[in-house]
C-alpha cells in the first residue's frame, strides 16, 4: 500500500517503471555481453 502511494504521489504507474527498468536492463546486458567479448581477446 505504502507503494502506491508513493507512486501516486510522484506521479508515475508501476507499468511506466516496468517498461523503464526492462529498458534499463537492455542496456546493461548489452554492455556485459561487450565487456565480456572485449576480455576474451
Amino acid at each position: 500500500m505504502r507503494n502506491r502511494l508513493i507512486h501516486e504521489y510522484w506521479g508515475t504507474s508501476l507499468e511506466m517503471i516496468y517498461e523503464v527498468s526492462v529498458f534499463e536492463m537492455e542496456d546493461l546486458l548489452k554492455y556485459i555481453y561487450l565487456l565480456r567479448e572485449k576480455l576474451k581477446y
